[in-house]
C-alpha cells in the first residue's frame, strides 16, 4: 500500500500535462501516451478542462480537427501507465540481476 501511493505521487501526469503546453518534446511524450495506452489526461479529459486547456487530438480516436470530451478516451493514463510501469522494473530489475551475475560467474570459473 505504501508503494502504491509513493509510485502514484512519482506519476504526475497532470503537471506534465500542464508544463507540455510549453515544451514540445513533453508534449510529444504526452500524447504518445494518450494514444498507446488509449486514454486522456490523468483520471479522464476533464483533467483537461480543470486545467483550463483544449482536449488533445490524442485523447480521441479518429479525431483529425477537434476533440470533445464526449468524444474522449473515458480512462485516465494514471492506471494503466502505473501498471506498465510495474511490469517493466520488475523485468528490468531481472535483467539487470541476470547481467550483473555474469561478472561473477567469470570470476569463479577462472579460479
Amino acid at each position: 500500500y505504501y508503494h502504491d501511493n509513493v509510485l502514484r505521487k512519482d506519476i504526475n501526469i497532470r503537471q506534465a500535462i500542464n508544463e507540455s503546453q510549453t515544451n514540445s518534446n513533453l508534449k510529444d511524450v504526452v500524447d504518445k501516451l494518450q494514444t498507446e495506452f488509449e486514454c486522456c489526461g490523468e483520471r479522464g479529459a476533464a483533467d483537461y478542462h480543470q486545467l483550463s486547456l483544449p482536449v488533445p487530438l490524442s485523447c480521441c480516436p479518429g479525431a483529425r480537427a477537434v476533440c470533445l470530451t464526449d468524444g474522449a478516451h473515458k480512462k485516465g493514463c494514471e492506471d494503466g501507465l502505473e501498471t506498465w510501469i510495474r511490469e517493466n522494473v520488475f523485468r528490468t530489475g531481472w535483467i539487470a540481476l541476470s547481467l550483473s551475475l555474469v561478472p561473477v560467474v567469470g570470476l569463479i570459473l577462472t579460479c
